[in-house]
């Protein structure tokens, strides 16, 4: 589709294409590069080349942009659905096993979340937003997981109503 460019206002913006001027398009630009299909951006530069027909945004200020995606996220009232949860993990710049493990819980039930299959329970998508908004607070994620070590206990999936939850428990051997 179209290109997204890193600058700030000013001169006209040119085709990539075929280098002639762009025409102004006076519409909200649907943000999909962060992966998230429910972002529209306003009051950015946003044209389309009268002569190819590509389309363009500029884009000053990319992390920023993210940052405050982020945190509407974050405080939405609505469930974390699994894009969500992707986009907030890549947010902090880690894998989905590390995530898991700053979580407490098993690679694939954290798998099956993002990929939509099941949906964290209301605790485990508060901890979730706790854990990004505490390495946005923190500004780096080396940080964040000196507070959540990785998990060094059996965990147990209880399922309750077709929630699947993830609860610790320690285990010690028993001496008959």
């Amino acid at each position: 589709m179209g290109r997204i460019e890193k600058l700030g206002r000013g001169s006209p913006m040119k085709c990539k294409r075929c280098e002639k001027e762009m025409t102004p398009i006076e519409e909200k630009y649907h943000f999909t590069s962060n992966g998230l299909d429910y972002v529209y951006l306003s009051g950015i530069e946003y044209a389309r080349c009268g002569e190819c027909g590509e389309k363009s945004v500029r884009i000053p200020n990319m992390k920023m942009l993210l940052e405050g995606i982020g945190e509407a996220v974050v405080t939405k009232k609505l469930t974390l659905e699994a894009q969500d949860i992707v986009f907030l993990r890549k947010g902090m710049g880690i894998k989905a096993k590390e995530m898991a493990d700053i979580l407490g819980v098993d690679t694939a039930l954290y798998s099956r979340w993002e990929n939509g299959h099941v949906l964290p329970g209301k605790a485990n998508a508060r901890l979730i937003r706790l854990v990004y908004a505490a390495s946005k607070e923190v500004g780096n994620t080396e940080d964040i997981k000196k507070f959540f070590p990785p998990r060094d206990r059996e965990f147990v999936r209880v399922i309750l109503n077709g929630d699947v939850e993830s609860e610790e428990f320690e285990f010690e051997e028993m001496v008959a």
